[in-house]
């Protein structure tokens, strides 16, 4: 359902209907303008106990930190979410560092997508702890900001035989959650 421009009572609508019919696993809701009251909705089904969602992809929504804030504290409670992306939100440091610390409590996330976003290098620093600890992420995408040469090689260093790895450098603001609009680099 991506680039329907549903807004937040579409995205209500939707996350109703899915606490009926649990066989979808994958929802893709970029470019919907959804804002923060449709991911307050998207957030409340992610804490349903029969949520059946593996990948959510709500690229291009502004949700801003309102809205990532809500999905973060529904991920501390969610046991299904595989893959989320969040590019390009206008989510700033705040929103990113909620859904940081979220990730502490989740268990199950393996990809999180946050390119194109409002914050800088620092969230790299406030993110990294978390994600080389966390046991099941695999890919954290924070394309978006120039990193300096220092900082990409203590980037490097401390993700270096760790299981997360992080992508930094240009993002080009794809839609739908696309993680190979530009080269990247990988730590």
């Amino acid at each position: 359902i991506n680039a329907e421009y549903m807004g937040a009572l579409g995205a209500v609508a939707i996350a109703s209907a899915m606490r009926l019919h649990t066989g979808i696993a994958v929802l893709d809701l970029s470019e919907n303008g959804i804002g923060p009251e449709g991911a307050h909705a998207l957030a409340d089904l992610l804490r349903s106990r029969s949520c059946p969602l593996v990948t959510l992809r709500l690229s291009h929504n502004r949700v801003g930190d309102a809205g990532a804030t809500d999905i973060a504290e529904a991920l501390r409670e969610n046991s299904s979410l595989r893959v989320l992306s969040l590019n390009a939100n206008l989510v700033t440091f705040r929103g990113a560092a909620a859904v940081g610390t979220a990730l502490k409590q989740n268990g199950t996330l393996r990809a999180l997508e946050l390119a194109g976003n409002l914050f800088g290098p620092e969230v790299i620093w406030r993110l990294l702890p978390v994600c080389v600890a966390h046991e099941e992420l695999t890919t954290v995408d924070l394309r978006g900001f120039t990193v300096g040469k220092s900082s990409l090689q203590t980037l490097e260093d401390r993700t270096r035989y760790k299981r997360c790895q992080f992508r930094v450098g240009p993002w080009e603001g794809s839609s739908g959650g696309s993680a190979s609009a530009c080269p990247t680099m990988m730590y």
